[in-house]
């Protein structure tokens, strides 16, 4: 058993031969999510994930690299990459950096420190002056995936090259992506009923009260519009929609602990918003711009009122000598519906989206470091289902096939299904379970009219044509785990977009050729052109484990 132990240990280590460690609060043992690791020598690195893990590549480790780790709130820490173990997955424990809120500064006389409000209104006017609005380019891990109880479903993962136009210009319109590599992780459960797109109609996959536009199923155009910093000149999303115009008269704002970042003295202002503005006329804003309307909105608001029990909170970290947008935090909740008791969970239960955005400076401006999209779905699913019903003319009989082994409960003599042919309901004569389907029997006289009515519709006569003037009624048909023939549960998925910076490119800017560039009017994975630079090898996915237990 002992050699087992460490065989197992031995191949978790080198599996694709890649060095785990996780980010842990020294306090807390909670994870450290969303700090920045980066190679010192190479300037290159990745982000943490949600559990604090992350990988680097064992390659790096006989180049002598060293590791530094930032995260806001947190001290920097340097550790030499040959000290984590290529074995087991390290624990890196982070000193918190706690700093009291600044209630004035005195210069000659006692200045006035400036309101929340202000404080957010300073760093949106500076955004044109504290972010690039020439054009850069930088190289990120992507990925899109879905978690249902802890676990990681539907992984997908790429390394993507974008060339952005500067600040200046319409990101949707003139930024220029490409793909180096893709991996839909078959390592990882795949749930294809969870993967389709929001369907309303059958309300087979839905977000409560929300929709969410598809960008012609470009998962990376709908996480790239979710940037409200880089997009604050056009809608976004609910209630930040234009975060330039909208997001002050929208909100209330409160100033938190100050933070520090690198270095730098950080204010943290808490904004919030008890419930949706509406016009004068009872309508919701729709603020649109020529190319997009707001990506995520509610759902048919001209029908919800002014009581409309939503509920948005956020955060700024804004760089007290700059203004400079550090970080930007912002959550929304939905508890409309019936009143339930109040419980501890009862935001996480109510939670319809969640962003998570930093920004990093380099040479005095700022740029994308990560961006975390985080919404809820609900997929409305049957474990014990009628796949198929014939009807079989020549045995009198229809034929209903399921996707498991049926158990019949029979209570007070009542059958087991129901049939009305017509909108007319008609007697069952007998049931018979077997094999190859359930066989359900019609009164004789039902199915001679059945039949009659199959001969009078001459050549147009067939029984799928026919199949639709049916209706099935399944009553305590259960299979071997006790789920209801056609009972239909909703489940709660968690489903989140990601993108991590791990270089970034400040000079000689080169347009990439029309024929490299991603379609986005196609699904990110979908016949997308790959390109491979003389540099690939310096990049890599970093894939998260397979649950986050």
């Amino acid at each position: 058993m002992l050699l087992f132990m460490v065989c197992g240990a031995l191949a978790f280590g080198q599996e694709d031969d890649f060095i785990r460690g996780t980010l842990v609060d020294k306090n807390t043992n909670a994870p450290v999510v969303f700090a920045t690791i980066r190679l010192q020598e190479k300037a290159i690195g990745v982000i943490s994930n949600q559990d604090g893990g992350f990988r680097i590549p064992q390659r790096f480790m006989n180049l002598g690299e060293t590791l530094v780790i930032s995260c806001l709130g947190y001290k920097k820490k340097k550790i030499r990459l040959s000290d984590l173990s290529p074995d087991f997955n390290t624990t890196i424990r982070l000193e918190p950096q706690p700093l009291e809120l600044q209630e004035a500064v005195l210069v000659g006389r006692r200045k006035k420190p400036p309101s929340p409000r202000q404080i957010i209104k300073r760093a949106i006017e500076r955004i044109p002056r504290n972010y690039p609005t020439v054009p850069f380019a930088y190289v990120g891990y992507y990925r899109d995936y879905q978690l249902k109880e802890n676990e990681y479903i539907n992984l997908n993962e790429a390394l993507l090259h974008i060339t952005d136009m500067g600040f200046g210009q319409n990101d949707l319109d003139h930024t220029k992506i490409q793909m180096y590599d893709y991996k839909a992780n078959r390592d990882f459960k795949r749930d294809s009923i969870a993967d389709n797109p929001y369907d309303y109609r059958t309300q087979q996959k839905i977000i409560k009260n929300a929709f969410l536009h598809d960008f012609g199923g470009n998962e990376f155009n709908i996480l790239r519009i979710h940037d409200p910093i880089r997009n604050y000149d056009v809608n976004t999303f609910s209630f930040v929609n234009r975060l330039n115009k909208d997001l002050l008269r929208n909100h209330s704002f409160s100033r938190q602990r100050d933070a520090e970042i690198n270095g730098k003295r950080m204010y943290v202002v808490q904004l919030e918003k008890d419930q949706p503005r509406n016009d004068e006329d009872g309508s919701f804003e729709n603020n649109s711009n020529v190319n997009f309307r707001s990506v995520y909105g509610l759902h048919d608001p001209s029908n919800l009122k002014r009581n409309s029990a939503f509920k948005a909170v956020g955060r700024f970290y804004v760089a007290q000598s700059t203004y400079a947008i550090h970080k930007f935090e912002y959550t929304l909740y939905d508890f409309n519906g019936p009143k339930t008791r109040k419980s501890k969970n009862e935001d996480a239960e109510n939670l319809i989206f969640e962003l998570a955005l930093g920004y990093e400076e380099h040479n005095g401006k700022m740029y994308l470091n990560y961006i975390s999209f985080h919404n809820v779905f609900k997929v409305n699913r049957s474990y014990f289902k009628v796949e198929k019903i014939v009807l079989d003319l020549e045995r009198k009989c229809f034929v209903i096939r399921a996707n498991k082994p049926p158990i019949f409960f029979v209570e007070q003599g009542e059958p087991n299904i129901h049939l009305k042919y017509r909108k007319k309901k008609m007697g069952i004569r007998e049931i018979i379970n077997t094999q190859n389907g359930i066989l359900v029997y019609p009164e004789e006289s039902a199915i001679e009219e059945i039949i009659a009515d199959y001969h009078r519709a001459g050549n147009a006569a067939t029984p799928a044509a026919m199949e639709r003037f049916f209706e099935f009624d399944f009553v305590n048909i259960k299979d071997v785990d006790g789920n209801l023939l056609n009972s239909f549960v909703f489940e709660e998925y968690h489903q989140f977009r990601e993108f991590f910076t791990q270089q970034l490119v400040r000079d000689t800017i080169r347009i990439p050729p029309i024929e490299a560039i991603m379609k986005k009017d196609r699904p990110i994975f979908k016949d997308q052109p790959i390109v491979r630079p003389d540099n690939f090898d310096e990049f890599w996915m970093n894939t998260p484990l397979q649950s986050r237990q």
